[in-house]
């Protein structure tokens, strides 16, 4: 049902890898906040691989060969509707680029996700407003890279 419901909604290679990113984030935010690296999470990395295997069949990766199908009366090609074997390496390689993305997105926006994060201890829930407001308080602050750089 979810496979099928990202194969009738065609996306582009961004859409596919940011939708990928947050669906990483919750593993991302373990190392950077708690400076631990979780191996949970499997029902999102299932999600990934349906992602990555989307991407694939419809062509959005250049490295996204079929290294074999499941269907034993064609070969692999970007529009076979049996499920392809996808590249074991390459798929690692990819979830490894989009956990780094990950990472290094919520670094750069360390001091506003715990701000949300105080916000959301207090009230339980926050209004899109709400968040908007935070999001443009926090924009006057220099970021950790540019308060190092005024330092320097």
């Amino acid at each position: 049902e979810e496979q099928q419901d990202l194969e009738n909604n065609p996306k582009t290679l961004e859409d596919f890898n940011n939708t990928n990113i947050v669906l990483i984030s919750g593993l991302a935010a373990t190392e950077v906040f708690l400076g631990e690296k979780y191996t949970g999470a499997s029902s999102d990395l299932v999600k990934i691989r349906k992602i990555y295997e989307v991407m694939s069949q419809n062509g959005l990766l250049s490295f996204g060969e079929f290294i074999e199908s499941t269907s034993s009366s064609s070969a692999p090609t970007p529009f076979n509707t049996s499920r392809p074997q996808i590249n074991r390496d390459k798929f690692e390689e990819y979830l490894k680029n989009i956990y780094e993305s990950a990472v290094d997105l919520l670094k750069e926006h360390k001091t506003l996700v715990e701000t949300l994060f105080v916000a959301l201890k207090k009230k339980k829930t926050l209004t899109s407003e709400e968040v908007e407001e935070i999001i443009l308080s926090m924009e006057e602050i220099p970021h950790s890279s540019e308060k190092e750089e005024i330092k320097g």
